[in-house]
């Protein structure tokens, strides 16, 4: 048998569709390389840039290159086949295994991917690029389609990709000298209210975030709406009793027709922070402050109003 510089424990199913293995996969990173072979297996971006420490930001970042492990001495051209499986081994490749098979050349280079048919009938191949590998034209193969896995503590998601010649995936199984380069989809930044509850979130209900009848506000954090456990916050992204409106930082802002005391905007009172008919001026909780050119009662003061008094016959609001 082969020997491999990399080896993992178990042999590794290759199953047309997903499938489970008995035996966990041993650790791996980096590049993984079989002297007998003469070939090396790296995770490459689009460019064909090697990874240093294969951590990816999304799945469509993350491209296998093949090249011979010791330049000048020739390697036995074959057909090979590639599978991503997560870390307990199981594949999580969801296209059928006929889809992931691929040449290399004598120079160590992938030259092609071997046209396939799926379980139903339908042409398959992965997405290729063309780019510079010691100096001459190769071809990187991109690892999708597969399945996520769970997180771990920080949100990423851990992989390997499994890549054997051909004919030792005998039955459905990949041998045990098979090469493995281990990988990580880091975690993706949080983006509130696309419905995925994501690091740094209680809650995220979508397009419901922040209805009175959610207790998911606009800042994805939980609300006590409708518990009684409390007076409602204004400001908080979520509709209370009492309140009118709220859309959290925007109250109060231009363009926002909630105010920042969560009244829908309309006559309603100074300090709301919307200049409405009787008022000069309307910072809200600035009204009043040291320095500032509104008063509390929405007038204009000092410097603001040129007359050095903020007195006057439109105070009644």
């Amino acid at each position: 048998m082969r020997k491999s510089i990399l080896l993992f424990a178990g042999l590794m199913a290759c199953t047309p569709q997903g499938g489970t293995t008995n035996d966990p996969v041993g650790v791996g990173s980096g590049s993984s390389s079989d002297a007998s072979l003469n070939i090396q297996v790296s995770l490459t971006d689009a460019k064909g840039v090697v990874s240093r420490d294969n951590t990816f930001a999304t799945k469509a970042d993350v491209w296998m290159q093949v090249q011979a492990l010791q330049t000048g001495t020739q390697v036995q051209a074959a057909d090979y086949l590639f599978e991503v499986v997560d870390l307990n081994g199981k594949v999580v490749s969801t296209d059928d295994l006929s889809c992931r098979r691929f040449h290399v050349t004598a120079s160590g280079a992938i030259d092609r991917v071997i046209p396939a048919t799926d379980a139903s009938g339908a042409q398959c191949a992965h997405a290729t690029a063309t780019v510079q590998v010691n100096g001459a034209n190769a071809m990187i193969i991109q690892l999708i389609p597969f399945d996520d896995v769970k997180k771990d503590a920080n949100g990423a998601m851990q992989y390997k990709v499994l890549v054997a010649p051909a004919d030792l995936c005998v039955n459905g199984v990949f041998p045990q000298t098979s090469l493995e380069v281990a990988f990580t989809i880091k975690a993706a930044s949080a983006t509130c209210g696309n419905g995925t509850l994501e690091s740094g979130e209680e809650c995220d209900d979508g397009a419901n975030n922040g209805m009175s009848t959610d207790s998911c506000g606009t800042d994805c954090k939980l609300h006590a709406c409708g518990s009684g456990s409390g007076a409602p916050v204004c400001g908080n992204g979520v509709v209370e009793a009492g309140e009118e409106c709220d859309d959290g930082a925007a109250n109060g802002t231009n363009g926002d027709a909630c105010t920042s005391q969560c009244h829908a905007t309309h006559l309603c009172c100074c300090g709301d922070g919307v200049v409405e008919p009787g008022e000069a001026c309307d910072e809200g909780a600035n009204n009043g402050a040291a320095g500032g050119t509104c008063s509390d009662t929405c007038q204009l003061t000092g410097a603001g109003s040129g007359s050095g008094s903020g007195s006057g016959s439109g105070h009644d609001h």
